[in-house]
């Protein structure tokens, strides 16, 4: 066993080492999740501004068949 007393510090070391190593990627873990939740929020965000401009362009749409339907009828 006193052989071993030498490495001690050398283990303690290592074991604070490991530690703070896990913690760092667990800090690097939690930004790669943040950056996925942003980059979600960006698309959704950017596919409900295109359902707006494919409602927009389908009530443009019913108003031109309208006006066509109108012209057509006075003719």
């Amino acid at each position: 066993m006193d052989k071993l007393r030498c490495f001690r510090p050398y283990i303690i070391g290592f074991r604070e080492f490991g530690f703070e190593a896990v913690k760092e990627i667990q800090r690097s873990l939690t930004e790669l999740q943040q950056v996925f939740l942003d980059m979600a929020k960006s698309l959704v965000d950017g596919q409900g501004e295109q359902m707006d401009d494919i409602e927009l362009n389908v009530a443009n749409a019913r108003v031109y068949i309208d006006v066509v339907v109108l012209i057509g009828l006075f003719r």
